[in-house]
């Protein structure tokens, strides 16, 4: 008589398979976990390109970049909120993919005009933190950052640059040729392609603490992905004044 004892599996064998897989998927999950943040960070870079031409052509109808992004109570304006509609017509391109808090609060986000490229934290997440006036953390390069994304001028002075203004920045260095018109910064209408525009600092949570990255996209369309450390160095300058290599750029 015929028996399919022969052709069954028995329990012994199934687990082996089971704990075969189990191995399998432990060994893979990184890799493609790993993959998928790759895969997001490649989007916001692309994304920041698009932001980066959007800005450009806004300078060239405005003759300048927009302000400093500020929230009024009711939305956001200026920064990279300026760009929409007229200039970025898909407000998800305003959206860092790792800004879970826009993710989470998406209609509000948008009837906001919230961008993840304003502000160095997720204020979806906390409506106790719009506050009216200037953003605190600001990654939009209008008056310029430190590591943290604070306004700095020279660590601690606030400077515009206007014809009135006095002379520049001694790391903008005079016997170079570099004056005001090459000041880093977007509220420069000719702010040089060097000008770091936008960092995303949406990116860091999937770093341990020693090695912590931001996405940094400069106005000429260089993007690339650099360590804090990088954004804390400092240089010397005259008298022992130092400036944060993030904030001179050269």
């Amino acid at each position: 008589m015929y028996s399919s004892r022969g052709s069954a599996f028995t329990l012994v064998e199934m687990l082996v398979v089971i704990g075969i897989i189990a191995v399998l998927v432990a060994i893979l999950y990184p890799v493609f976990s790993s993959a998928r943040v790759k895969a997001r960070q490649t989007q916001c870079i692309g994304q920041l390109q698009q932001v980066i031409v959007a800005l450009k052509t806004y300078a060239e109808d405005h003759r300048g970049y927009p302000p400093a992004p500020a929230y009024d109570g009711t939305r956001f304006w200026g920064g990279v909120s300026a760009l929409w509609p007229d200039y970025i017509s898909d407000m998800s391109t305003l959206f860092c993919p790792e800004d879970l808090g826009a993710k989470s609060k998406n209609k509000d986000a948008k009837d906001k005009v919230y961008s993840s490229y304003n502000a160095n934290f997720d204020l979806m997440t906390d409506p106790s933190t719009w506050a009216v006036g200037l953003l605190p953390d600001r990654v939009y390069n209008y008056y310029g950052y430190d590591d943290t994304g604070y306004d700095v001028y020279d660590d601690t002075t606030y400077v515009r640059p206007t014809p009135a203004a006095p002379d520049p920045p001694w790391w903008l260095d005079r016997t170079k040729g570099l004056g005001w018109r090459h000041y880093p910064r977007l509220m420069n209408r000719y702010a040089p392609d060097n000008t770091i525009a936008l960092h995303c600092p949406f990116h860091r949570h999937h770093y341990d603490d020693a090695n912590k990255r931001d996405v940094v996209i400069r106005l000429g369309g260089e993007a690339k992905v650099i360590h804090l450390s990088e954004m804390a160095a400092t240089i010397s300058g005259p008298g022992g004044v130092t400036a944060n290599v993030w904030v001179h750029q050269r």
